[in-house]
């Protein structure tokens, strides 16, 4: 459907405008004077423009695009494009717009083509960022793990080497303890010790006082 108004559209197109035109007919001889004696200077084919300059005697003087002049027959010359010029020239402007639309349908179609590949591109960075967030919540839930393991452990360490510690603690003061009762008991013992050698010798005195009198009749001697 769009080739058929690109066609109508070519159609419509102005076609180029000239003096005149040669006719349909095959060839057209043009002369150097304005008769048909001797030979033509040079066949114009149908559909050549010229440049009216004169008329003269059924002859028309004419100047083509590369500015040679001649005589042609007038009843060979027309003011209407020929129907093939038409032609040719619609075909050319028909290749044209040829060319122009698959340019622009090749444009389309890499536009179409950039467009999935950036789509394409923007799911698979979609896709590595989703792995990767799950990665990285993966790690953190590995490292959480762990983290709660070497607290606990620690937590065990700590309780045993708080238990340790007040082991030694109770040691420590047993042992104080001990040391402070053998230390009284030296001391007791230093006290006791020339405290008994008096009290000894004062009752080995006594004692000896005693058989005296019992001796000298209750009397101390």
């Amino acid at each position: 459907m769009s080739r058929l108004w690109l066609i109508i559209a070519v159609l419509s197109l102005p076609c180029a405008s000239y003096a005149a035109h040669i006719t349909d007919k095959l060839l057209a001889g043009m002369y150097a004077e304005p008769s048909l004696e001797g030979s033509p200077i040079k066949l114009l084919a149908s559909g050549t423009p010229v440049e009216l300059q004169a008329e003269k005697n059924g002859f028309v003087k004419v100047q083509l695009v590369d500015g040679k002049e001649g005589w042609v027959e007038k009843r060979f010359l027309s003011d209407d494009t020929p129907s093939n010029v038409r032609l040719l020239d619609l075909q050319s402007k028909y290749r044209q717009q040829q060319t122009k639309l698959d340019g622009y349908e090749k444009e389309l179609l890499e536009l179409k083509k950039e467009k999935a590949t950036s789509l394409k591109t923007d799911k698979i960075q979609a896709s590595v960022t989703t792995k990767k967030m799950d990665a990285d919540r993966l790690a953190k839930k590995k490292e959480n793990a762990l983290l709660r393991v070497k607290n606990k452990a620690l937590s065990s360490e700590i309780k045993r080497l708080q238990g340790e510690s007040q082991a030694l603690v109770s040691s420590a003061a047993e042992e104080q303890s001990s040391l402070t009762n053998e230390q009284l008991y030296v001391w007791v013992w230093l006290l006791l010790i020339p405290i008994g050698i008096v009290v000894g010798r004062y009752w080995g005195m006594w004692i000896s006082d005693q058989r005296q009198r019992k001796k000298h009749g209750g009397f101390r001697v």
